[in-house]
């Protein structure tokens, strides 16, 4: 669904179910309430003009269609629930790491990202804000937004460092584990009902958040979304997922009968085994190029 076609369900909704509409009927209020810029906006007012949801006054202003018996020949097409229009944020964020992956310098600028997207430059410098302090971008002024070029002796070091701390944290937090949330994880990396592999990643961040220790917690905070990002891009593309969620289980298993060395030992294996996939996946991804 376009966000044209989100606007034109959301306002036609609204008109139906005999709500009043949050904002005034102008493009400029209306592309300031879904935060996106005028275009999609325009087309989605056309579109309620055309069906009679709304309607053009002599002076060109808009209103809401007051005619009942005009209201009760538009369709309603909403069988479900409303959703949003894509996530913009994962796409920027798919779009980065692929743009890293080829280890150049590279900028993504805010004004044709969002003109790209049909939403408000506001909406892109807040995702981009946020990739920031996620160690995928890096704001320089006058330039734009630099994306992180992928450097393996980075990968090699950040994965030989977490390999070490996230050892640390799971010790620390022995005693602060709770097999009932242990349980939970565990179902959650079990195939669902049609067998296809389900991933669940919380158990790190559990662990680490348990550990008490802010150091460990800072480095993670810092260092760890870019290669999270990473890491699950190439689980996905290397049809991993089923693999990594076994080794989730086999983490958690041994968690749960507190068989402290076989924990570690499969937590190991795991964090290691993540660097051929990272590896494979860059390969592949240069080759297509």
């Amino acid at each position: 669904m376009t966000i044209a076609e989100y606007i034109e369900k959301d306002v036609k909704a609204k008109v139906l179910a005999g709500e009043d509409l949050p904002f005034r009927l102008t493009l400029t209020a209306i592309s300031e309430f879904y935060d996106v810029s005028p275009m999609p906006v325009r087309i989605a007012v056309g579109e309620l003009v055309d069906q009679g949801v709304l309607i053009k006054l002599q002076n060109g202003r808009l209103a809401v269609q007051a005619d009942p018996e005009v209201i009760q020949t538009v369709e309603e097409d909403l069988q479900d629930p409303l959703k949003a229009p894509e996530d913009h944020e994962q796409e920027l964020a798919d779009l980065a790491i692929q743009l890293s992956l080829k280890g150049e310098q590279q900028y993504l600028r805010e004004e044709e990202t969002a003109s790209r997207l049909g939403v408000g430059r506001s909406v892109v410098r807040r995702i981009f804000s946020r990739l920031s302090g996620a160690g995928i971008l890096e704001h320089v002024p006058r330039c734009g937004w630099l994306v992180q070029p992928y450097r393996e002796e980075d990968m090699l070091a950040y994965i030989e460092v977490r390999e070490v701390l996230e050892q640390k944290a799971m010790d620390l937090a022995r005693d602060r584990l709770d097999p009932e949330d242990l349980q939970e994880m565990l179902e959650a990396n079990r195939p669902g009902p049609d067998g296809e592999p389900r991933i669940d990643n919380r158990l790190h961040h559990y662990w680490i958040d348990r550990s008490g220790n802010r150091y460990i917690q800072d480095f993670f905070r810092l260092h760890g979304p870019y290669y999270e990002a990473m890491f699950d891009y190439a689980t996905i593309a290397e049809s991993a997922v089923a693999t990594m969620a076994e080794q989730h289980r086999e983490i958690l298993q041994s968690l749960l009968e507190r068989k402290w060395a076989r924990a570690r030992k499969h937590l190991q294996a795991h964090v290691r085994g993540q660097q051929p996939k990272v590896l494979k996946l860059i390969t592949s991804y240069r080759q297509e190029q």
